[in-house]
């Protein structure tokens, strides 16, 4: 599933590269010297303007069966969609840090420091630097996420956006979230919140289903239920971290989580699915199927979230701040101090081979050059983080900058795995 990367366009102050995100069913790269025309069958067509490209895949405009949208490392990518196919911005706004604090069956799930009034600001800017994609969930800040995007949704052309949200945490005065009416209560406030009739993408955000499952089977009816009335036009799951197929018949820490999400993948059928990706992230063996070449096998499609590791990997200060108890990063083992001073002496590390200006490009690039098919969440609690991130993505890594990135996270991986970190304590909040 490879990506499509848009150009630069006077329309937009800053246009990000642009993907399928879900809904592929074919692709194909043609070197820079060839023609659709010379190379395949399909009708190509190329477009320079995001909203041209956004409706020729909505509404396969004049035949259009594929579309040119720009190069790839010297190459043009050709994109065979079937019906449903969404072009977003490569870089999603991830929007759990603007929800604020918050607490769900009395764990942290929120964040400190989130000044209200400049994370809608923040909302507003992203869209004026060519964001399309938000992702919020109906508990982050226990819809305070929600309600602030409503905000944006109220000033902004609705249709020009995907949002993503998400539903399995929050069960409310139900016995469980997967309970259907009290998925249909949830969903219903959420479309109030976001001011909208309809979500893009609507996640199954915890693979909680009661004993034995017991809800799974009408957890997957009623979503599809939703799916059926239009309101909603994707569904998606989460993937473990760390995830290859092949553990899931493997004797090893992560069978269990593999195999678990080998299930659900199968009994729900979702067409996207979010993964957490990022220099501190696992790799695999050649012969390992990890999430992307396992979704770009099933063409799903891929989202990628704290490619910043929460912003961990852009601060080389490691001080022991006191967060309140509605911030998740009280209980998360990655912002215990012996790990953060790990993370920073990374960073460090990385800020002298790039420069402090070159360390968002580093970070984010790594995530998006190696999976060009994914688009990458982001979060922000203010305009000026988000500008830095969208206006230093700067050019593609080189093979080189490549290289000296991977033996940066080997060596990143070992010294976190010397700290024997458990990450099952932070299980329960929502990511």
């Amino acid at each position: 599933m490879p990506a499509t990367v848009m150009p630069q366009t006077p329309t937009m102050p800053i246009s990000p590269v642009r993907r399928l995100l879900y809904g592929i069913e074919h692709a194909t790269a043609l070197s820079t010297g060839d023609t659709a025309s010379q190379t395949s069958a399909l009708t190509a067509a190329a477009f320079t303007d995001p909203a041209a490209l956004t409706t020729a895949i909505s509404q396969n405009t004049g035949g259009i069966r594929a579309v040119v949208t720009g190069t790839l490392d010297r190459h043009l990518v050709l994109i065979e969609h079937r019906p449903g196919a969404s072009a977003v911005s490569a870089i999603g706004a991830g929007c759990w840090t603007i929800g604020g604090t918050a607490t769900n069956q009395g764990i942290p799930i929120g964040w400190d420091g989130v000044d209200h009034d400049q994370a809608l600001t923040a909302l507003h800017h992203a869209h004026e630097l060519g964001v399309t994609l938000y992702d919020t969930a109906d508990v982050y800040g226990l819809g305070h996420s929600e309600r602030l995007i409503g905000r944006l949704l109220r000033d902004v052309d609705r249709d020009q956006l995907m949002i993503s949200s998400k539903v399995g945490y929050f069960a409310g005065t139900a016995a469980l979230p997967y309970q259907p009416d009290q998925m249909r209560r949830q969903l219903d406030t959420t479309l109030t919140n976001l001011g909208t009739d309809h979500i893009d993408l609507y996640f199954f955000h915890s693979d909680d289903f009661g004993d034995n499952d017991a809800h799974l089977p009408a957890a997957i009816a009623q979503m599809r239920a939703f799916r059926d009335e239009g309101l909603i036009s994707a569904i998606g799951i989460r993937a473990p971290h760390p995830f290859a197929a092949e553990w899931a018949t493997d004797p090893g820490p992560h069978r269990a989580s593999a195999a678990r999400f080998l299930h659900l993948f199968t009994a729900i059928g979702p067409d996207i699915v979010t993964v957490r990706y990022n220099l501190l992230s696992p790799a695999y063996a050649d012969h390992e199927t990890d999430i992307f070449a396992f979704t770009r096998r099933h063409g799903v499609g891929a989202l990628i979230k704290q490619a910043l590791a929460q912003g961990l990997l852009l601060s080389a200060e490691h001080p022991a701040p006191l967060y309140g108890r509605g911030d998740h990063r009280s209980h998360d083992p990655l912002f215990r101090p012996a790990a953060r001073a790990a993370i920073a002496h990374i960073v460090r590390r990385l800020r002298d081979q790039t420069g402090p200006a070159g360390l968002h490009r580093a970070v984010l690039r790594y995530a998006l050059d190696q999976h060009p098919d994914a688009a990458v969440l982001v979060g922000f609690r203010n305009p000026t983080q988000i500008q830095q991130t969208i206006t230093n993505l700067g050019d593609p890594l080189s093979l080189h900058e490549l290289t000296r990135l991977h033996a940066l996270a080997r060596g990143a991986r070992d010294l976190l795995h010397s700290l024997s970190l458990d990450r099952a304590a932070a299980a329960r909040r929502p990511p």
